[in-house]
């Protein structure tokens, strides 16, 4: 399946998990044509 871009949304994430998953996950590549929606849990 190819898209024009990705809608991401993360609830109940911890931050360090986001940034976990935008690194490894992610990368540089899909974070170009995606649009994150983050409801962070607070630590």
């Amino acid at each position: 399946m190819k898209a024009d871009f990705n809608v991401i949304a993360l609830v109940g994430e911890y931050g360090r998990k986001v940034i976990e998953f935008i690194k490894k996950d992610l990368k540089t590549e899909g974070l170009v044509y995606s649009v994150m929606i983050l409801l962070l849990i607070k630590n």
